[in-house]
């Protein structure tokens, strides 16, 4: 008999399903390439946000470990406090250690992520740059259209720096700036980047306004960015340890459920997975079921069989860029070039 045990691969399986699925609803800033760009819509922010449509988190890289800070909601961080110590311990080796990097950069960084809830969006544009297939008859924007170019059809997470959250901010802030945040009259924004390595430059612009669908601004989709990232932050034991590793060499804490801050709300999170396991299972059953029903005709048993016939889709989506990321974030479908052609100022229209 062999020693591998089904139950453990299994289980190894769905977290790997899971974790692929939790990188899906993630957009990072970085993974854009010179020429490239997002259109986006930034979603109202939830209760818990007390007004705030982003969240910033502290997040401390050690030695190629991400690590979330608790400094991310006004508790003492260990990490400040074990860096701090050695950097003014006299201690040439430490301070060789806090100092040192390579061609990817320091081996210890502290850094801040803004995360904000959006719907990113994959148009079909013309020679012209303009959006096509969103317009009913009548030349006017029709909901349902614009929905199947919502990426994925759910809301992700952007992940973005602090100067590209001060773009967003300067647009949110002027006459007008409060109806991006709404399903009707807002607008969308574009992140492009231009530029490669030193000389890279991102900048967000205006786009049109148009309508999108009110389901996605229901207080159970909108991402709980909130929770989300408290979901994953370590107890300060854990995160302590790699820090210590890092400098000193003592082993890293075992990598399990008690290394976790917030345990509750893993716990709340893994049930409401499973009830939405159960839900689509459900509808895929029913769905089933009503197809034989309804392919059930003992009239039609002695017709002649004939393939179906397939017809193509009047308003096909392009071929999504493939965006190779270096960074440890992963990649997620961009416009292409055509789409920042039809980028508009429109800022300063508002400002009138």
């Amino acid at each position: 008999m062999p020693n591998v045990n089904l139950t453990v691969m299994k289980r190894l399986e769905e977290e790997y399903a899971k974790k692929a699925s939790f990188k899906k609803d993630y957009v990072y800033q970085q993974g854009l390439k010179d020429g490239e760009s997002y259109e986006f819509r930034i979603l109202d922010p939830l209760p818990n946000m007390n007004g705030r449509y982003f969240l910033d988190v502290v997040v401390w890289w050690i030695n190629g470990k991400r690590i979330v800070s608790p400094e991310t909601f006004g508790e003492p961080c260990p990490l400040q406090r074990i860096y701090d110590d050695a950097k003014n311990s006299n201690d040439k080796d430490l301070i060789r250690l806090l100092e040192a990097g390579d061609k990817s950069g320091k081996k210890i960084v502290r850094k801040i992520e803004n995360h904000i809830p959006i719907l990113l969006f994959q148009f079909n544009v013309d020679r012209n740059g303009d959006i096509i297939g969103i317009t009913d008859k009548n030349g006017n924007y029709d909901v349902n259209l614009i929905d199947k170019y919502i990426v994925d059809g759910k809301p992700k997470i952007l992940v973005v720096s602090t100067s590209v959250l001060m773009q967003i901010n300067a647009i949110a802030t002027k006459r007008g700036g409060l109806d991006m945040f709404t399903p009707d009259k807002g607008f969308n924004l574009n992140l492009s980047r231009q530029g490669k390595d030193r000389s890279t430059k991102y900048m967000v612009t205006r786009m049109d306004n148009m309508p999108v669908p009110e389901k996605y601004y229901q207080l159970d989709v909108v991402p709980d960015i909130m929770n989300l990232v408290k979901k994953g932050m370590r107890t300060d034991e854990y995160i302590a340890s790699i820090m210590y590793n890092y400098l000193f060499g003592d082993p890293i804490m075992n990598d399990d459920e008690s290394t976790f801050r917030y345990p509750e709300l893993r716990k709340e999170s893994e049930q409401i997975e499973q009830e939405e396991i159960k839900t689509n299972l459900r509808t895929q059953i029913t769905k089933e079921n009503k197809r034989i029903v309804e392919n059930t005709n003992d009239e039609e048993d002695d017709l002649p069989f004939e393939e179906p016939k397939v017809e193509t889709p009047r308003r096909g989506r392009k071929p999504l860029n493939q965006v190779v990321n270096t960074n440890p974030e992963p990649s997620v479908p961009t416009t292409s070039n055509d789409t920042v052609k039809r980028v508009r100022r429109i800022t300063d229209i508002i400002d009138e």
